[in-house]
């Protein structure tokens, strides 16, 4: 109640725990009032990058669901959001492109350095050192680290594009045909392809091999927008994303 008052001070009928992640809690509030959804952050996100992408969205004509609270809430030594609750369905079709090259599009250049490159220099460090992998298989940890030793030369990933960077099914509420972005946690600066990778992963992925049908016509659709990447440029920003997302699994499992 003492974190809704700002926003509602009306008296709390129902709280529900919707999600209980590593990085943050989410639960869903209801009042005499409204609905809404409370994150509790576990982990220090960069909440000016978030905003930086809310703006550039909103300019570009894109609905993303942004907190009702001006500034980050801090209270009992933790941050919070709240969100307005949004009914609606997260089963975007996987072959609705246009909202996909909407999102890719728009200009999201920042003068921000890159950090994807630093992010994954830590993981990789690390399991260099480590002689021991928990079981993991040591012939497939040794594979992924080449894998990014050669794809950190391309200069694309030093690029300062800000990314949404979990552009997933659930990530995307449909209320009525009006498609409205959530969950911007992971916001991420690198190549203006990043987003690219994460939606032919999420999307594109059939019985586990991707739908090149899809993978080229979002690429056709985007080559007209960003015209400095070539087809070698999105294929490494799929591997990259691929091997940032193994890099990591290994480096917390170990």
């Amino acid at each position: 109640q003492k974190l809704l008052n700002k926003i509602d001070s009306t008296e709390v009928t129902l709280i529900e725990r919707i999600n209980n992640g590593i990085a943050n809690e989410v639960y869903k509030v209801e009042t005499l009032k409204g609905k809404y959804v409370i994150k509790k952050y576990l982990y220090n996100y960069n909440f000016d990058l978030e905003n930086e992408l809310y703006d550039i969205y909103a300019k570009n004509g894109i609905k993303v669901s942004k907190p009702l609270n001006q500034k980050i809430i801090k209270y009992n030594d933790n941050q919070y959001n709240i969100f307005r609750f949004l009914e609606g369905k997260t089963n975007v079709k996987i072959k609705d492109l246009i909202y996909f090259s909407e999102l890719l599009s728009c200009d999201r250049k920042v003068l921000r350095k890159a950090f994807l490159i630093n992010k994954c220099d830590l993981y990789y460090t690390e399991l260099n050192k480590m002689t021991n992998y928990n079981f993991l298989d040591f012939k497939i940890i040794k594979y992924v680290l080449q894998e990014y030793k050669t794809l950190r030369k391309e200069d694309i990933f030093y690029d300062q594009y800000l990314n949404h960077g979990d552009i997933s099914n659930s990530n995307i509420i449909d209320n009525e045909n009006e498609k409205t972005l959530i969950d911007f946690d992971e916001v991420i600066i690198t190549t203006g392809l990043y987003d690219f990778a994460v939606i032919v992963v999420k999307h594109f992925v059939v019985d586990g091999k991707i739908d090149f049908t899809l993978y080229n016509q979002l690429m056709f659709n985007l080559k007209n927008k960003l015209k400095r990447y070539t087809d070698k440029d999105y294929y490494n920003s799929v591997k990259m994303y691929l091997v940032k997302i193994l890099l990591e699994k290994f480096y917390l499992h170990c």
